[in-house]
């Protein structure tokens, strides 16, 4: 170990940085650390001499002895200038002072990466621009080139020894070939070799207790349950040469097996069956579980994802980029303040003419851009395009739906982005009783609410937009499983909600409809986009409405006369002016009252099961999709998607389907 000592010259560099700094003037803060690593190696050594004289060891019965003499030491860490490994990127690894450098993943198409393919303009485009002195950006040479020059890079930082390292195969068993830099390396170095190595090696090799982590976590298993498959190699050959239960229990009978395999016990692989108990979920949640609807809705997708989510409150972190949400965020800012003007002026929606409702938006959408999200709209081209496409399709949608208003419709919008529940809502939570002292306090936000207002001014019906990026339905298979239920739940927040005249002018909300709106239009093909486009019913059909609602009030939602079908909704009269048995969306008054207490049982249901404690990894499929399919927690459930016993929906058949 002296020798050994000496050959890796530490105990040279120590003694030497000791004695410069007892000279120097201006004393190191490293110095006492480093006399003190001198110190104590040197007694340290000393002890092992005294004690193995003349008595040679193999290296595995050396290193519980070097472990043991080590811990013991009084300095808790060796300091880093001592001995430091560093791991970062190519472009920002600037350290001139490497003695050793590992260059991983040196694979064709990963280094060097394959140039992005162009997304409007193609290489031969961007030349052309190239020539008339209008270059945008790096070229496909350009970028070749700068992967070579950070393989040049990669290769000369180390002044000692350089290891270039690649995969013959991907994690799935795919092929894989060599970086091109690997054959360039080997026409400059012809003595080169490629060593081959395997991430699994043989467990009988092992000097440490700590080379089998691997295939002592990959083989965990409850206690008293039979041996389970191996997935790694290593794990296999281990219960090969201990094929039998007893065996593999006298291996982990061994000390050092028992003692790493006892710290390792945490990371089983768990049960995709087990819940908290109950105790434990009314501590988590409890005893109000403050959640919304879509939070519920997560949970009846899967339970797992909920309890991830909501109990552990475990979420992706923040980025400042204009994604999916943020764009659906600017166009609800700019029709709640389109609605907050009109109301601030005494005006309804249909008080304007569609063509002042555009340019309205247009304004409204103008000064939003500037100031949105702390500058998000204006932060390059790309997002001041957006900006200005997403607000282009607010102006149709606004001349879409005035024009609408004013010719058939009998509601008026009401209020727009209404909240309740939350820490600024005027409105509070919709509690519903779970029984067991425990409650559940839904929150939300409601994107617009439309009333009709009785003329003796005691009761308002009420219905409920909400505003959609994409075509959206009312699935009834979802609602009947708990999975789509927002739509339908914010109108019986409304036919619960306290106080109503204070937000509404009303003493009691009665609940009429529910519909999903496509902010971006649902335009059907034509023979050109003139065609698409310029005809006024074609936009008013774009802009139709998907949910349900109650058929009794049918005349208020579209007063037209001679009417035989919908256009904005969909239901169509037969030949005695009456709704068809198999009518969809425009339902009797009964069946829609019965869908409310439906949702409403379905909640109260949803908030016993997260109480008693269910945290089950058991996500749907329907069809071709499954909960997984937009789970941000896929990494956190480790399930086997070709493997994995789906809960498939399936319709009621008490229910009518």
């Amino acid at each position: 170990l002296r020798e050994l000592w000496s050959d890796l010259q530490v105990e040279a560099t120590l003694e030497r940085w000791s004695l410069a700094e007892e000279k120097s003037v201006i004393r190191n803060p490293q110095s006492a650390i480093h006399a003190t690593v001198w110190e104590q190696m040197n007694a340290w050594l000393d002890n092992l001499a005294l004690a193995f004289a003349h008595e040679p060891l193999p290296l595995r019965d050396w290193l519980p002895i070097l472990e043991a003499g080590l811990a013991n030491l009084s300095v808790g860490v060796i300091p880093p200038s001592l001995d430091e490994v560093l791991v970062g990127a190519i472009d920002r690894a600037r350290n001139p002072n490497l003695k050793f450098a590992i260059l991983l993943g040196v694979n064709e198409s990963v280094f060097p990466a394959a140039p992005a393919a162009p997304v409007i303009l193609t290489s031969s485009d961007r030349d052309e621009l190239e020539t008339q002195n209008a270059p945008l950006g790096a070229s496909l040479f350009d970028q070749i080139s700068r992967e070579r020059y950070l393989g040049y890079i990669a290769c000369t930082r180390a002044n000692e020894k350089l290891a270039l390292a690649f995969s013959r195969q991907t994690a799935e068993g795919g092929t894989l070939n060599p970086s091109p830099f690997i054959a360039q390396l080997q026409r400059i170095f012809p003595q080169l070799a490629v060593e081959d190595f395997s991430a699994e090696p043989d467990w009988r090799e092992a000097e440490h207790a700590n080379e089998l982590i691997k295939p002592l976590v990959e083989n965990q298993k409850p206690v008293g349950a039979e041996v389970t498959r191996l997935t790694s190699k290593a794990g296999q050959s281990l219960l090969a040469s201990a094929a039998t239960n007893e065996q593999w229990q006298e291996l982990l009978e061994l000390p050092a097996l028992k003692l790493l395999a006892n710290k390792l016990a945490a990371l089983r692989e768990p049960d995709e069956r087990e819940n908290l108990s109950v105790a434990l979920a009314e501590k988590l949640y409890g005893p109000v579980l403050k959640s919304s609807v879509s939070r519920l809705e997560e949970f009846a997708q899967c339970p797992f994802r909920f309890f991830v989510r909501s109990g552990l409150r475990a979420n992706e972190r923040k980025v400042f980029e204009l994604d999916a949400r943020e764009r659906g965020n600017f166009q609800h800012d700019v029709l709640k303040m389109f609605h907050e003007q009109l109301s601030a002026e005494g005006k309804r929606w249909r008080d304007l003419e569609p063509i002042q409702a555009r340019e309205r938006i247009a304004n409204i959408a103008a000064a939003q851009m500037e100031h949105f999200r702390d500058g998000l709209f204006r932060d390059s081209a790309e997002t001041i395009f957006a900006a200005h496409s997403l607000a282009a399709a607010l102006q149709d949608f606004v001349e879409g739906i005035v024009g609408w208003m004013r010719g058939q419709y009998e509601f008026d919008p009401a209020a727009a982005e209404l909240g309740f529940g939350g820490k600024d809502d005027r409105a509070p939570a919709w509690e519903i009783d779970l029984g067991n002292g425990n409650k559940l306090a839904l929150q939300g936000r409601i994107d617009r609410v439309d009333l009709w207002p009785d003329k003796s001014g005691g009761a308002a019906l009420a219905v409920v937009t909400d505003y959609k990026s994409g075509g959206k339905k009312l699935d009834s298979l979802l609602v009947q499983n708990g999975i789509q239920l927002q739509l339908l739940a914010y109108l019986g927040a409304l036919r619960h909600w306290k106080n109503p005249r204070e937000i509404f002018g009303a003493d009691k909300i009665i609940p009429a409809g529910a519909f999903y709106v496509n902010l971006r239009g649902d335009f059907k093909g034509g023979g050109s986009r003139a065609e698409v486009l310029g005809d006024g019913e074609s936009k008013k059909m774009a802009y139709r409405h998907n949910g349900r609602f109650d058929a009794g009030e049918l005349r208020k939602f579209d007063r037209r006369p001679g009417l035989t079908k919908g256009d904005q909704f969909n239901f169509r009269l037969n030949k005695g002016g009456e709704l068809p048995s198999n009518s969809a969306e425009a339902i009797s008054c009964k069946e829609f009252t019965a869908l409310l207490d439906q949702v409403e049982e379905q909640l109260r249901s949803l908030g016993e099961q997260i109480f008693s404690g269910a945290t089950a990894v058991d996500p749907y499929r329907k069809g071709g999709t499954t909960a997984c399919d937009f789970c941000d927690y896929r990494a956190a459930c480790r399930i086997d998607p070709w493997t994995h016993p789906w809960r498939v929906l399936r319709a009621d058949s008490t229910s009518g389907g």
